[in-house]
């Protein structure tokens, strides 16, 4: 009797190998049913990390024309023209200061205050590599980066297939500045003052930064800033230090996100085939005509990108948003002061 019941003990402590497999399928459809309600709530707290960069950009921009006058350059050429020397400088490394970034601004002072072999620093230049100073070197800004995209990694330096070395590595952005027109030829027009439509103008510019009372439509309506991807490794879509669409150039010409492929120079560095990635959101069509480059607003966020308009606020804007509405958003004096939420 004692043996029987110790039995039926031991076979009440176990599983049995049908309970088990019951029990692991449970767990695995729990697992799916809960993974992408977490996957959402890690979105929605990258999307406020994301805006909440934006917030703080807007606030340095703002504080910048406090001090200055007018918002950064959007570029510095001092000797003229589209790709002038230093050409690097970008609003980016205008508001350093205002970020709590001092010593990597006073690092790139540095920079565009040195000159090898008659030349200011630039990053394209191998022989001068060396010369960059080293706070700059691998150096990221957090406040800069998207937490939803870092494809391209926080710093990065570009290697051109046929090059001995890359170029210098320097901190990535996905926040670059809407400047004037739809392609880098309008852009360029603007700085080298040739045939330009002024209604065109944005905020941003080579050798020019808007004052406020420029934005005669509105600084709630008016966009300075919108997110773009920092690319992969070994491109230089969101490497923000030359005068092309991509790298430091961006325009409203398109919708958010749009499947329509970035026109960017044909070049190892900026697209070719390989680089020409879709399902990574960072479609780009290789192209020798230059003047029509262009770049769309991208990000990682389902449904749409950030943007920082003129007042510093941050918004999210849907891809589905109306193409003439968020084209007129990327020009400040077009005469069409729509409201956002048209």
């Amino acid at each position: 009797m004692v043996s029987t019941l110790n039995r039926r003990t031991a076979r009440s402590g176990g599983f049995t190998l049908v309970e088990l497999l019951v029990v692991i399928a449970i767990i695995g459809i729990l697992i799916a049913l809960l993974l992408p309600a977490v996957q959402a709530a890690r979105e929605a707290a990258r999307r406020i990390t994301c805006a909440s960069n934006f917030r703080q950009i807007g606030v340095a921009l703002h504080n910048y024309h406090a001090t200055h006058g007018s918002f950064p350059y959007g570029a510095l050429s001092q000797g003229g023209g589209r790709f002038g020397q230093p050409e690097w400088p970008t609003i980016h490394t205008y508001i350093l200061p205002y970020i709590e970034q001092n010593e990597l601004y006073e690092g790139f002072q540095v920079a565009l205050g040195t000159w090898v072999g008659g030349r200011q620093l630039r990053p394209w230049y191998t022989d001068q590599f060396s010369s960059w100073p080293g706070i700059i070197r691998g150096h990221a800004v957090p406040a800069y980066l998207c937490p939803s995209d870092g494809r391209g990694g926080m710093t990065k330096a570009p290697q051109d297939a046929t090059a001995v070395t890359g170029l210098v590595p320097l901190f990535t952005v996905n926040y670059l500045g809407l400047f004037s027109g739809v392609n880098d030829g309008t852009a360029w027009a603007e700085s080298e003052h040739t045939a330009f439509d002024s209604r065109q103008i944005a905020v941003f510019a080579i050798n020019r930064g808007a004052k406020i009372s420029d934005i005669t439509d509105g600084t709630s309506n008016t966009l300075a800033m919108a997110e773009y991807l920092t690319g992969v490794p070994t491109d230089v879509r969101g490497y923000p230090y030359t005068n092309r669409a991509g790298c430091k150039f961006l325009y409203t010409s398109r919708t958010p996100n749009t499947t329509a492929p970035d026109s960017l120079l044909a070049n190892p560095m900026f697209c070719t085939a390989a680089l020409n990635l879709p399902e990574m959101n960072l479609p780009c069509y290789p192209t020798a005509t230059e003047t029509n480059n262009t770049a769309a607003s991208r990000s990682r966020h389902p449904g749409g990108v950030h943007g920082l308009l003129c007042d510093g606020s941050a918004r999210f804007f849907e891809n589905e948003i109306d193409a003439t509405l968020w084209q007129t958003m990327g020009w400040m004096q077009d005469g069409q002061p729509l409201a956002v939420n048209e």
